[in-house]
């Protein structure tokens, strides 16, 4: 299953209160059943949070219920969704559901107010809404991140859910806001990395003689390849390899796009290294040809040993490294 977590622009440092819920993705002769909130315009997939005890199937079968009045069964789980924004943590379960009968719908007032109610919609055209999210970023930071999160999802369903194949496990994080950058593990052609060094600090780096030639053996041997990347291309990316011992995860290569410097796009980087890596291992990075790197390692909690940066089994709590 997958899983994703969007980091959206107006999040705080830390995270001081959660919820979670389900949402449930419901097609039929190639329609979608979404809620449509007549007063603002807004369209969601159905679902919410879940109530004390309560399992997310268990959940994801009330909310429709209670927002559209159609009575599901939740057929697959097939994504899983981490959201960042101010000081909240949302986290949410995925689900294709299937109508199994009609039920008896049960607003709240607040959404009795806004006019929500369901209706089948397109599937395509339910792409086409949400793919819009980055235009509201200078409006609402809600409404772009909801946006956000159900193109995600359906995107998802469309590739992996609507069929009982098994997705291999994926993490893939998206930095919220205009321009919006995915964080992936992806094993990159050495051709489109030579291109990105050149956009880089560490580019000019790498001796003249051979560039190609090294870059190419260098992309070959490494273990992991993480990058970030938006429409434009690639903007941040890392090598990592492993010692025969396995005991460290030691980086090879660590460039960011001049453009994209000073975001915090290379600190999450790190940080999903870790995850990836199990969190067991310690991450090392050999500084004998990048002096100039120092301040960046410090910064994210590396501790200099020798002509080496290393995390010593360092305590990374959520997104603060």
């Amino acid at each position: 299953m997958k899983a994703v977590v969007i980091l959206g622009a107006n999040r705080f440092e830390n995270f001081t209160k959660t919820r979670d819920g389900s949402r449930a993705v419901i097609v039929e002769d190639g329609k979608i059943l979404l809620t449509h909130e007549l007063n603002s315009g807004w369209w969601l997939i159905p679902g919410g949070g879940m109530e004390a005890g309560e399992t997310p199937e268990e959940c994801v079968v009330r909310e429709v219920e209670e927002e559209t009045g159609y009575i599901v069964r939740p057929v697959r789980r097939f994504l899983y969704m981490q959201e960042y924004y101010e000081e909240y943590r949302y986290s949410g379960y995925f689900f294709v559901c299937e109508v199994t009968g009609k039920g008896q719908m049960n607003l709240t007032d607040a959404e009795k107010r806004r006019g929500v109610q369901p209706e089948w919609i397109p599937l395509q055209d339910a792409m086409d809404i949400f793919s819009k999210h980055e235009s509201y970023a200078d409006v609402s930071e809600e409404k772009r991140g909801s946006y956000q999160r159900e193109y995600i999802a359906l995107r998802e369903y469309v590739e992996h859910g609507s069929d009982s194949t098994e997705a291999r496990d994926t993490k893939e994080i998206y930095l919220g806001g205009p321009g919006t950058v995915l964080i992936k593990e992806e094993r990159i052609s050495a051709e489109e990395y030579i291109d990105f060094l050149k956009r880089t600090d560490l580019g000019s780096q790498y001796p003249k003689e051979r560039f190609e030639e090294r870059i190419k053996k260098l992309v070959r041997n490494v273990s992991i390849s993480l990058i970030a990347r938006n429409e434009a291309g690639l903007v941040v990316g890392a090598l990592f390899g492993l010692t025969d011992f396995s005991y460290w995860l030691y980086v090879t290569d660590l460039g960011v796009d001049r453009d994209y410097e000073r975001q915090g796009i290379a600190r999450t980087l790190m940080k999903t290294a870790h995850e990836i890596a199990g969190g067991e291992k310690d991450i090392a990075v050999y500084l004998i040809a990048n002096e100039n790197a120092v301040p960046f390692y410090e910064k994210i909690g590396m501790k200099r040993a020798d002509d080496v940066m290393q995390y010593n089994h360092i305590e990374w709590t959520e997104w603060t490294v």
